[in-house]
């Protein structure tokens, strides 16, 4: 199962299965969660990371403001023991069709997230670069672009089973990196 892992400075909430590609400012996200002491919660990893100046005092604020409205919010919780993490998601898109209403991309976000690691974090950055430039269009768009391109369909849904199928014949970086055709 992947571990959730948050940028301190930027607040971002990552699941991953590995912690090798940690930055320099992630953490555990239960270590935030965790009751501060001395040796836990988030005074023990600001003494971790107190050296870090890349750091400052409003990304803690923000960082303990994120902390309490996880810790305030009601979560339904459904405990499903002995499924793969394929099965999982598929839970997951299925429920959320009946819950909170999520666009496909984000359904079908789910579906990939398991077969291709670190693809979450790379379409955000890529997102992040494309709205630098002024580019300010939402996920369903870059997700239809990414799907064209790399099955000449802007269907999200044919472009995650492929993926789930894998009959892709790329990578997710090089699928981003393409990002010269959006």
């Amino acid at each position: 199962m992947p571990k959730l892992f948050i940028n301190l400075k930027e607040r971002e909430i990552e699941a991953r299965k590995d912690s090798l590609s940690l930055s320099n400012n992630e953490v555990l996200l239960n270590r935030v969660l965790s009751r501060a002491t001395e040796d836990s919660g988030l005074i023990s990893i600001q003494k971790e990371f107190e050296s870090c100046k890349d750091i400052k005092p409003e990304h803690w604020n923000g960082l303990e403001d994120l902390r309490g409205k996880i810790l305030q919010y009601t979560y339904p919780v459904q405990i499903l023991k002995g499924l793969d993490y394929v099965t999982v998601a598929e839970i997951f898109k299925r429920v959320n069709r009946q819950g909170k209403i999520l666009v496909a991309a984000e359904l079908e976000l789910a579906t990939i997230i398991p077969h291709w690691k670190g693809f979450s974090k790379l379409l955000r950055t890529f997102i992040k670069e494309m709205r630098s430039e002024g580019f300010h269009a939402d996920l369903s768009f870059y997700m239809k672009c990414l799907a064209f391109i790399a099955t000449d369909r802007p269907a999200i849904d044919y472009f995650s089973k492929q993926i789930v199928e894998g009959n892709e014949g790329y990578s997710s970086k090089q699928l981003v990196l393409q990002r010269d055709f959006i």
